[in-house]
């Protein structure tokens, strides 16, 4: 419940710093990296399609097309799941642990990477996975 946002977090964090954030799995329309386990995970604040208008109000609620461009880029996280060496596990990331577009994740890692035009790669060394929320109670699979 008191974990920050992926903004609120990478406003602040510095490469190598270590960083604990509440995000869900999203962000773009191909939220997996396929071979890698690299994910792209998005601030929970920001509003996915599914949470918007009618049932279907989106194709691809996940990419949050919706949402502005810059909240967006700001709010955004590449989220590595790496070996020993620091090289991104030779795998999908998607279906580990229940990872799946849309869901809740605490994300616990050291940033491998940042900069000011929105790039922010964490390594993981921890990840909890929630459920999916919905329109009665954006916050549902946060807790």
């Amino acid at each position: 419940a008191d974990a920050p946002g992926i903004s609120e977090v990478k406003k602040a964090a510095k490469k190598g710093d270590t960083v604990r954030f509440l995000g869900r799995v999203g962000g773009k329309v191909d939220a997996f990296v396929s071979g890698n386990a690299i994910f792209v995970a998005t601030d929970s604040a920001l509003v996915s399609c599914e949470l918007m208008g009618d049932e279907d109000h989106c194709a691809v609620p996940w990419d949050y097309c919706c949402e502005d461009a810059d909240d967006l880029r700001g709010g955004m996280a590449t989220v590595r799941l790496v070996d020993t060496s620091g090289r991104p596990l030779r795998t999908t990331a998607r279906g580990m642990g229940g990872l799946e577009e849309s869901k809740f994740v605490l994300i616990e890692g050291l940033v491998h990477d940042r900069n000011d035009d929105g790039l922010f790669i964490v390594d993981a060394s921890s990840i909890w996975v929630g459920g999916k929320p919905n329109r009665s109670d954006p916050l549902k699979g946060s807790r």
